[in-house]
């Protein structure tokens, strides 16, 4: 069965509360139309780190990217072509309406 591509996002904490920093960790990438999707829809973003496993022959990309609220990264997660994930600051994972849940 083929692994699909899954994304987790989370808040990092920034000195102006007025701003959201957030990253998002993509994983599960093992074509190059799935990395191409990857990075249309985060080129907004700053990359901040890249991951290879040999064995499964899988990409993994991490981002960041400041948004003015949490609704702007709502908002954004509506374009996302695949499965998306929040992590709170507790650790649990809530899963965020995209493009590929509708």
């Amino acid at each position: 069965m083929k692994k699909r591509v899954k994304a987790t996002t989370w808040k990092v904490s920034a000195k102006n509360e007025t701003e959201c920093y957030y990253r998002i960790q993509i994983e599960g990438i093992t074509t190059k139309k799935e990395e191409k999707q990857v990075l249309i829809a985060t080129k907004d973003w700053e990359p901040s780190g890249k991951a290879y496993y040999p064995k499964g022959k899988e990409r993994v990309f991490l981002f960041s990217k400041k948004f003015s609220d949490r609704d702007s990264l709502l908002e954004w997660a509506q374009t996302f072509p695949f499965e998306l994930q929040e992590q709170t600051i507790r650790g649990n994972h809530k899963k965020i309406k995209t493009a590929a849940s509708a």
